[in-house]
């Protein structure tokens, strides 16, 4: 860690919109990826449709940005393996996780990291947050409470615990993503840890597995979107935007990853939620919107000389 920058990105309030925008698109096909990834698990074993999604971003991202490779230098390429190891861990964790347990359920434990973020964040650089990220975390974490079922712990299983672990490791890729980002080039960072991840499939499928390419339609299929629009596209578009935006804020966007798992799930699963359930998602959806619109109504407020001044930081 010690040679991340020490300090938080800062950027313009467009530019910092474009992020925001960037990843809530990212959000919403991960959110995707859950319904996709339950399907494919049917016919695959988990490290290896890992393996064979992250070989297509890689390969993808490669070709997508071939000066990348002759960008990598030894600070980026020390990162990017501390960051992939990470982030292969949180996939296989999550991956196997679904054998076990639902995609809707999956989505909403993976998305403890909205509360984990800002705390290792402090925990380890100090970091501090804007009142209303503060509100928007109660408020997601709230709603993810009503939807992971804490105070009924027969219906936990494995796999959740699993995707509890998903969550750590989730949420401290986001926070080292933050400091790294703003001081490396983006293709590169991002296309180092999508090799790491697809080198450590590479072998937890040897090690656990028989990979085989041999596959129906819809599991190649399934490959192609995971790698093209949730590994390649997603992590270059992380790794850019953290450049911009706060890590919080990420944590806070990427939430609503669990709420579009959750409508996918019901629409093309039929899974079923309960009113408390949908309650929850209705709270993610407020902490997203709380911390995403509260500072643009403080600026109002001061434009119009309203009494309240500007916002404090806290």
């Amino acid at each position: 860690m010690s040679g991340l920058p020490a300090t938080a990105p800062k950027a313009s309030d467009p530019v910092r919109g474009r992020a925001d925008l960037a990843l809530a698109g990212v959000a919403l096909a991960w959110g995707a990826s859950f319904v996709v990834i339950k399907d494919a698990l049917a016919v695959m074993p988990p490290h290896t449709l890992l393996l064979l999604r992250f070989a297509v971003a890689t390969v993808a991202l490669a070709a997508l940005f071939p000066r990348a490779v002759s960008a990598v230098s030894a600070r980026a390429l020390a990162t990017g393996v501390m960051l992939g190891a990470l982030l292969w861990a949180s996939f296989a964790l999550q991956t196997v996780g679904l054998v076990f347990t639902t995609p809707a359920k999956s989505a909403f434990l993976t998305a403890l990291y909205v509360l984990l973020v800002p705390l290792l964040n402090r925990a380890l650089f100090g970091a501090r947050f804007t009142r209303p990220v503060r509100i928007g975390i109660a408020l997601a974490f709230a709603g993810l409470t009503l939807l992971a079922h804490p105070e009924d712990l027969s219906r936990v299983n494995r796999g959740d615990v699993l995707t509890v672990g998903c969550a750590l490791a989730f949420a401290l890729h986001i926070v080292l993503l933050g400091r790294a980002a703003p001081a490396l080039p983006a293709p590169a960072l991002a296309l180092i840890q999508l090799a790491v991840v697809c080198a450590l499939s590479l072998v937890a499928a040897l090690a656990w597995e028989s990979p085989s390419l041999v596959l129906p339609p819809r599991a190649w299929a399934a490959v192609l979107f995971l790698g093209l629009a949730c590994s390649a596209f997603a992590f270059l578009v992380q790794t850019w935007a953290q450049r911009h935006t706060a890590p919080s804020r990420v944590a806070l966007l990427f939430s609503l990853e669990s709420v579009f798992a959750a409508l996918l799930s019901v629409a093309l699963l039929g899974e079923r939620l309960t009113p408390g359930e949908w309650a929850g998602g209705c709270l993610v959806v407020a902490g997203v919107l709380v911390a995403e619109l509260a500072p643009s109504w403080g600026r109002a407020e001061a434009r119009t000389g309203s009494r309240s001044g500007p916002r404090a930081r806290t």
